[in-house]
């Protein structure tokens, strides 16, 4: 038989219109808003043997993970590198994956490639996604938690702000979008607040190159200590008892200028020997009108002194530690 390919990008069946422009937008991520977020699609697996399929490919203890509850994980190689930044969802009768649409064609047809005999079934939706950040907690799920509705899945996010995740048909969502009060934002206010929160995105320019505790998943249960085998196991446990983390995930600012694509290296300004110090994970315009930063640094390089964008004679920025670092 032989090996489907992946297929073209598929757009969300919705958009909404949103007139803000990126620097109000930001200014908007301090308080409530509301943003479409077509970089994620919805991955659905059913069948009998989902949860111990999804605890064998997964960092994360599926197999405990109850009906209602999610949990932010990732699926790496064998080298223990992350390839995909998936948010696992358990409902009743099957799981939802929250994956970067980017990514999705690649990550179906990966995970179908390790079903062999087993009964499960593996869906690309075409569900769409938005977020919200509500005002207070009133009616929303615990963080970490789903709330079902008569068509969506709300999804709270396990940052320390009430905010939450909603999907479903694109019907569904837009009923769900007009119903909430808030002002609509562009996608880049939620990317500022999850940089804020220190919750990493996960493009494909990042792919095979980081280890899930650069991405301080070892903070929660994105990363079980416990469980039976999976991909890259053995690496990401070695360095759990027997290594150091070098690098974690720190949060810096620019000023104003474009984006800077995830995947741009670090430098030490000036050093001529071209040695790394970091990674971008993501940015988005802050508040100020310059530019928020997301990136794994070396942890004896970050906040102690300035590190350069791109190359060592490249912009300057500091770096402190974000949140979600493990105790």
């Amino acid at each position: 038989m032989s090996t489907p390919q992946p297929s073209a990008v598929s757009l969300p069946a919705w958009e909404p219109a949103v007139a803000l422009d990126a620097p109000a937008s930001a200014r908007l991520a301090a308080g409530t808003f509301k943003a479409a977020l077509p970089t994620l699609a919805v991955v659905r697996v059913t069948g009998t043997d989902a949860r111990t399929f999804l605890h064998g490919q997964f960092a994360a203890d599926v197999k405990g993970l109850a009906a209602g509850q999610s949990v932010l994980s990732a699926w790496c190689s064998a080298q223990g590198r992350v390839l995909f930044l998936p948010r696992i969802c358990a409902l009743d009768d099957h799981f939802d994956i929250l994956v970067s649409r980017v990514q999705t064609a690649k990550f179906v047809q990966r995970l179908r490639m390790f079903v062999l005999r087993a009964q499960v079934a593996i869906t690309e939706t075409a569900d769409c996604v938005f977020g919200f950040a509500a005002a207070d907690e009133a009616g929303l799920p615990a963080p970490g938690a789903l709330a079902a509705t008569a068509d969506t899945i709300v999804l709270r996010s396990a940052a320390t702000r009430p905010r939450c995740l909603v999907y479903g048909t694109a019907d569904a969502i837009a009923r769900a979008w007009d119903a909430r009060p808030e002002p609509a934002a562009q996608t880049a206010a939620w990317t500022l607040l999850d940089i804020d929160d220190g919750i990493p995105d996960f493009d494909p320019a990042l792919a095979d190159q980081l280890l899930p505790q650069n991405l301080n998943l070892d903070a929660g249960p994105g990363i079980s200590f416990t469980k039976g085998c999976y991909p890259g196991q053995e690496v990401i446990a070695r360095l759990k008892y027997r290594g150091q983390v070098k690098s974690r995930l720190m949060r810096g600012t620019l000023g104003p200028g474009p984006d800077v694509p995830p995947g741009t290296k670090l430098y030490a300004p000036d050093d001529a020997s071209g040695k790394t110090l970091g990674t971008v994970i993501a940015t988005a315009p802050d508040a100020a009108g310059g530019r928020a930063v997301l990136a794994v640094v070396d942890i004896e390089r970050g906040g102690a002194a300035p590190v350069a964008l791109g190359a060592p004679g490249g912009e300057r920025l500091r770096f402190a530690p974000a949140p979600g670092w493990p105790a």
